[in-house]
């Protein structure tokens, strides 16, 4: 029988698709930004973009970067430069623009933020 000594005292829970939810669909958000931008897109099509980039990547460089902030933040620049460039091939000259960094300064911004993000039922039962 375990003593008290090995309970653990913690439990570590991953949070997004475990605790939270996006509160609207990525490409519903991607596609609000790029039209800001000025660059019109179907929220379907930065949708299937967005899926088909996300489950290929390769893991964040963290052990090449200098903080583990900077090594996310580049994975999730270079991820929204591939939805944005299958989105608007025609368009590939925005990347290297201030407008992209503004735009994704912007949506990193929108996904920090906890309206982003939607709580699951089960959680703070689960938590309780």
């Amino acid at each position: 029988m375990p003593t008290t000594a090995s309970i653990p005292r913690a439990l570590l829970f991953d949070a997004a698709g475990t605790l939270v939810d996006l509160a609207e669909p990525v490409g519903t958000v991607y596609a609000r930004h790029f039209a800001a931008a000025g660059f019109p897109c179907a929220s379907e099509v930065v949708d299937d973009a967005f899926r088909r980039f996300f489950e290929t990547s390769a893991e964040p460089a963290f052990a090449s970067a200098g903080s583990g902030e900077d090594a996310e933040h580049t994975w999730w620049r270079d991820l929204v430069a591939s939805v944005f460039r299958h989105s608007h091939p025609q368009d590939g000259a925005f990347l290297d623009s201030p407008g992209f960094a503004d735009l994704f300064s912007a949506l990193f911004a929108h996904y920090a933020d906890p309206g982003a993000w939607t709580v699951f039922a089960d959680v703070l039962p689960t938590l309780e």
